[in-house]
């Protein structure tokens, strides 16, 4: 049976603590209380821990153990709790494509947030971390099964915290090193969707399977159930959370003006932006209508806390406001709405 020595509650091995090894004589160590047996409860009670007074030489069989830092009292203990499963090597994609299948089999549902949900409706945005929401109660349940797979929580970093504000400190990060990508888990209630807004999907998997059947041991994959937000409900989310979060208003800015731009007004990477006759710009002002008749369809079935926000996108869309003026005018009239509505 392999023992380990603990400093400090600490695990030392010779992997694991710089240790120099060399030959001496058989040496019989000092008696000991009995150290408990393998198949029983590895965790000792406190009189039948093994104490050793500070000394530079351990001794095992004939072979001296030279440590020239060991200073406190150590822990005999039978032998170390199991380290976390490795990751998969896998690309970041096909190991989202993993966790969702985990999720599922643990019976957690999730919901598609930000980019992933964006290029749905045609934004040109580069995934680079995978945002999910959750119900509340989920969340740590969630988080856990990531981390049995290896994927640790992290904390974003001081420039991603700095320029998403809200949209990084109130979710649960968790690595998809060694790339610095990342799952994030937001709880439903930091989106305020409801239910009926939340429509029954697949998730858009990883092109090349292999990597995924080959870790679940299955030579064919099932889709992968997900919920992404009607499109309706994800501008009523954006403009909400600009109002009520601060800190993240210039990020959900900017998702807005996307949104608007690439979805409403169905722009595209190749169009120039610019109008070079009298048709394309009667052609403009019929876009504008048919978006403003598309706002107006949803104002119509939305509760009457949430009118204010189909009237901010109108306004923007006919160019009688701002994107970057909606935090600023309505933060302060409209935060009671806001909650009620939540």
């Amino acid at each position: 049976m392999t023992n380990a020595l603990v400093q400090n509650h600490g695990f030392l091995d010779e992997k694991s603590y710089p240790l120099e090894i060399i030959d001496a004589p058989a040496f019989s160590p000092p008696p000991s209380p009995q150290i408990t047996p393998a198949g029983q409860d590895p965790s000792p009670a406190p009189s039948e821990l093994y104490s050793m007074t500070p000394q530079s030489e351990m001794y095992s069989g004939n072979k001296t153990y030279h440590s020239p830092t060991i200073s406190a009292t150590h822990i005999l203990y039978p032998s170390p709790p199991p380290s976390p499963p490795p990751t998969p090597d896998l690309p970041p994609e096909a190991l989202v494509d993993l966790a969702l299948v985990r999720l599922r089999d643990a019976g957690i549902e999730l919901i598609e947030w930000r980019a992933t949900v964006y290029r749905r409706m045609n934004v040109p945005v580069i995934v680079k971390d995978f945002s999910f929401a959750l119900p509340d109660d989920s969340l740590d349940t969630a988080s856990s099964v990531l981390e049995s797979m290896g994927l640790p929580r992290t904390i974003p970093s001081t420039l991603i915290t700095k320029t998403l504000g809200e949209l990084a400190t109130q979710a649960i990060w968790h690595s998809l090193s060694p790339e610095p990508r990342s799952i994030v888990l937001y709880p439903l209630s930091f989106l305020c969707i409801p239910p009926g807004d939340l429509l029954p999907s697949t998730w858009h998997t990883h092109e090349d399977w292999t990597g995924v059947r080959v870790a679940e041991g299955q030579d064919e994959m099932k889709p992968i159930p997900i919920r992404v937000p009607h499109p309706r409900a994800v501008y009523a989310a954006v403009v909400r959370m600009i109002v009520d979060y601060p800190r993240a208003r210039t990020a959900l800015q900017a998702d807005l003006g996307m949104l608007i731009m690439y979805h409403l007004f169905g722009f595209s990477l190749q169009d120039s932006g610019q109008l070079d006759s009298e048709e394309d710009e009667e052609q403009e002002a019929g876009e504008r209508r048919a978006v403003v008749s598309l706002i107006r369809d949803w104002k119509r079935v939305s509760k009457a806390d949430d009118q204010w926000i189909w009237d901010a996108l109108i306004d923007i869309a006919t160019g009688k406001q701002r994107i970057e003026t909606i935090g600023r005018r309505l933060a302060g009239a409209k935060r009671s709405a806001i909650i009620q509505s939540c």
